[in-house]
């Protein structure tokens, strides 16, 4: 809310400086945000930025790429050119904003036109697409009545006509950015949308880091090759740095996704955040691409591994748990994510280790037995054995 170009120009500069070098504009660069006044237009209002190509170059030459939410489906009823969706909506949510209809190939063109102007003039570096789900047939709204043939439509089922509308956006912009990030959220995620897409984001769960790290391990174990992103991790102005830590920690499977003021943070947090920042991009190919398992998937994912032929990364994130950390027969990290300082481990050997805190800041060695033991581990912190 209140966002400007300055405003974002200026968070760009400060997720620089901490590793981070991709940004995502949500809602309010084209309506004021969560009003759906105007929505359907999609084109950027003068009070965020006077000239939006300009700005969005200006953050991608200091090394920052640009990523734009999108709304594709709803339509405010006080555009200019509402007239052009006449007969040629399927209903109106609740909260205003109607949706269109896919089935219709002149509405499916303005979309693909609006994204077109955003890969190819604005030269985004990719586009969050929101609201799809709206199209489903299974939301309970008022719906508008069934329309006799076609109708105009040159599809009749609406399905395909998602489909039609969704692949051909991907084409589009992979037309002109081969490399382009394409976001579409869980609850639309399925066999034919993961096809349209680069990256499945968690649903929203603010606050929550149990559902956080639960939609990351479910859309692992579903989504393909496809990359996983969090929902947006945030924490208070206050926030101890154990919180801060504790907040990245639940999220570190899935690619971090940051809805902070970062130019309103303490530097203590900026410290904690740009560690771990550096810890993923040391640890990314077994974060990301190692062997992914789920241990106590049916008590809320109590613990989350990566795993590849050098090392395993651990995150323990249920109290009065037993985090079994098997053979220490590569580099062992054990993340602290369970609220409290012990843990019960279980290791199928004896090693040797070191325990760092919250921003890397080393605290002590450690012998650990083989078997069940219980050891101490800072909140937010880290167990890395010596192998």
């Amino acid at each position: 809310h209140g966002i400007t170009e300055e405003i974002i120009e200026r968070e760009a500069a400060v997720a620089r400086s901490v590793g981070l070098n991709t940004i995502i504009v949500d809602d309010g660069w084209q309506v004021p945000a969560g009003t759906w006044v105007h929505n359907g237009e999609n084109l950027p209002k003068e009070r965020y930025s006077k000239d939006f190509a300009a700005h969005i170059k200006r953050v991608q030459d200091a090394g920052t790429k640009y990523i734009l939410w999108y709304p594709v489906t709803p339509v405010s009823d006080n555009i200019q050119n509402f007239k052009d969706y006449d007969g040629k909506l399927l209903y109106r949510r609740l909260w205003g904003p109607y949706v269109w209809d896919p089935r219709f190939a002149d509405r499916r063109k303005f979309f693909h036109d609006r994204i077109t102007t955003a890969i190819r003039d604005w030269k985004v570096d990719g586009l969050k697409l929101d609201f799809i789900d709206s199209w489903s047939p299974d939301y309970d709204q008022v719906t508008i009545p069934k329309l006799q043939g076609l109708a105009g439509r040159d599809i009749e089922d609406l399905m395909p006509a998602v489909e039609k509308a969704m692949t051909t956006a991907r084409e589009i912009i992979s037309q002109y950015r081969p490399d382009a990030v394409i976001e579409f959220r869980q609850c639309y995620m399925g066999p034919t949308m993961l096809k349209c897409c680069t990256q499945v984001r968690v649903q929203d769960c603010p606050g929550s880091l149990a559902e956080m790290r639960i939609g990351i391990a479910n859309l692992r174990l579903t989504s393909g090759a496809n990359a996983v992103h969090s929902d947006p991790i945030q924490w208070a102005k206050d926030a101890s740095t154990t919180s801060v830590a504790e907040s990245i920690i639940a999220s570190i499977f899935g690619i971090g996704q940051y809805s902070v003021r970062l130019t309103e943070s303490t530097s203590e947090q900026l410290k904690v955040l740009k560690h771990y920042v550096s810890f993923i991009r040391e640890h990314s190919n077994t974060l990301y691409h190692g062997d992914f398992q789920v241990q106590g998937l049916s008590t809320d994912a109590s613990v989350l591994v990566g795993e590849t032929a050098s090392e395993r990364i651990i995150g323990a994130y249920k109290k009065d748990f037993v985090t079994d950390c098997g053979k220490p027969d590569r580099r062992i990290i054990l993340l602290n994510c369970t609220g409290v300082k012990n843990l019960v481990v279980r290791f199928g050997a004896e090693t040797k280790g070191k325990v760092y805190d919250v921003d890397g800041t080393y605290l002590n060695d450690i012998s650990l037995s083989a078997g069940l033991s219980e050891i101490v581990l800072p909140r937010g912190g880290y167990l890395l054995t010596d192998r």
